[in-house]
């Protein structure tokens, strides 16, 4: 004679699943709505579904209701957190987010989250959502906020592309009032409170464009510098800010010429401090 229970458990075992994710489900729609909007918009911030991306090409998508996808809605909800940190003289004036855009056979895969450049805008993966947090999205809305531009050359595009890490790390770790950034495995993916001092020898690659450049390594050793001097989102971080803005880097094959370059976007009552962090930052065989 068989067991009801054994029957009736695996029954109940999904029933009981499947309520909380709807609870789950509804509970993020609720919070979405008490936002003042039915779909994923808000002052200075959009969230889309749908998006594509075709040889470096956006075609953007549509905004979805807050009912739609759980994971575009946590999105959402944490994008808008994280508006709400941001000091309104260093805040992005609209925030454009790409949930897993369609991706042509020759698009490069999204790596967590990153910014286009051309539309300035966020894209995300879905897929790694739980890597994704509060600190993940004001790194990202940092280069919104900057939207520097890619210069020619290798060594400047390098530099000025471990510049915008470093300084999104800054930017982020300041405005949280935390140095820890990012998750992997549940531990921090960055902690600026420790200076990535084995990575140096990576300099060595500047000039060769046949070998990989850690950008996101090197820019964690900048910002952590930075968060050494000041903790808070002061006036170094918006001097930063106005030089990523205004740069114009030189295309030159010297590191000396390429971050003098820079340094004449800077304000210039901050000049002198920051060719000291220059000089701390990069090798003195380089500048």
């Amino acid at each position: 004679m068989s067991k009801p229970w054994i029957i009736l458990f695996p029954l109940v075992a999904a029933l009981a699943i499947a309520s909380a994710c709807g609870e789950k489900s509804s509970e993020l729609s609720q919070r979405c709505r008490a936002a003042g909007n039915d779909r994923l918009q808000s002052a200075g911030l959009r969230v889309y579904r749908g998006s594509s991306l075709n040889a470096g090409e956006l075609q953007v998508g549509t905004i979805p209701a807050c009912s739609d996808s759980s994971q575009a809605t946590q999105i959402y909800l944490l994008a808008r957190r994280a508006l709400a940190m941001i000091p309104e003289d260093l805040r992005p004036a609209q925030v454009s987010i790409h949930v897993s855009p369609t991706l042509t056979a020759k698009t490069p895969p999204i790596n967590v989250t990153e910014v286009h450049r051309e539309s300035n805008s966020i894209l995300v993966d879905a897929r790694s959502l739980k890597r994704i947090d509060l600190s993940t999205m004001l790194h990202e809305m940092a280069h919104v906020q900057m939207a520097s531009r890619a210069p020619s050359g290798t060594i400047a595009a390098r530099l000025e592309e471990s510049l915008g890490e470093g300084i999104a790390d800054y930017y982020a770790a300041t405005i949280q009032g935390s140095p820890n950034l990012g998750k992997i495995k549940g531990k921090a993916a960055r902690d600026l409170s420790q200076r990535p001092v084995w990575l140096r020898g990576g300099w060595t690659r500047l000039a060769d464009a046949s070998k990989p450049w850690l950008a996101h390594e090197q820019g964690w050793a900048l910002a952590a510098l930075l968060w050494s001097q000041q903790k808070e989102p002061g006036a170094i971080l918006r001097d930063l800010i106005t030089c990523m803005k205004s740069a114009r880097l030189d295309s030159s094959e010297s590191p000396a010429k390429v971050i003098d370059s820079w340094l004449a976007s800077c304000p210039a009552n901050s000049r002198e401090s920051l060719v000291k962090l220059m000089h701390r930052w990069i090798p003195s065989s380089m500048y």
